[in-house]
């Protein structure tokens, strides 16, 4: 979606999404600094916000240690956030039905 703006609703709409990563990237010299937001479509709501500092040769190669940390905490980030997700509708319908798993 680079270069376009599109609102949360219709990226929601469009592409079926639970989470959207918007974000940037300051390159001064060989410093490199990535901001990245996740927000929750349906709310606007930020779920989590990260900045991740490296050099300037590692913004272009996804498998430098800059893109591996951009990648894995966002993964642990929509991870958690659909855990947290999760238990709050079991939470929500816990009284209706009670499973037991033994």
């Amino acid at each position: 979606m680079r270069g376009r703006t599109l609102s949360l609703d219709t990226l929601k709409r469009q592409h079926k999404l639970t989470c959207v990563a918007s974000g940037r990237c300051v390159v001064s010299g060989d410093p490199v600094r990535i901001s990245i937001d996740l927000a929750h479509p349906d709310t606007s709501a930020v779920v989590w916000a990260g900045v991740f500092n490296g050099r300037e040769s590692d913004v272009t190669m996804i498998e430098g240690l800059l893109g591996e940390s951009v990648v894995r905490a966002i993964t642990s980030a929509i991870f958690e956030f659909e855990l947290r997700r999760s238990r709050a509708q079991l939470s929500l319908g816990s009284g209706l039905n009670t499973v037991s798993l033994k």
